[in-house]
């Protein structure tokens, strides 16, 4: 029972630290939407068409 006791505290340790250094580390890579406001890449504006309006079907 003792060694089943200390597989399943190391067990947990082992996990509460991994989840603990994924917590930590992940925010000193990411950076604000200030840092990257220069570096978005807008998409091309739509192309514009003619419309035709339909005086008997289309309610203005």
């Amino acid at each position: 029972m003792y060694r089943r006791e200390t597989v399943l505290r190391s067990t947990l340790i082992g996990w509460s630290l991994a989840v603990a250094i994924c917590l930590l580390w992940t925010p000193a890579f990411s950076q604000t939407i200030i840092d990257e406001w220069n570096t978005v890449k807008v998409p091309p504006a739509p192309e514009l068409k003619s419309v035709k309006i339909d005086p008997k079907g289309t309610a203005l």
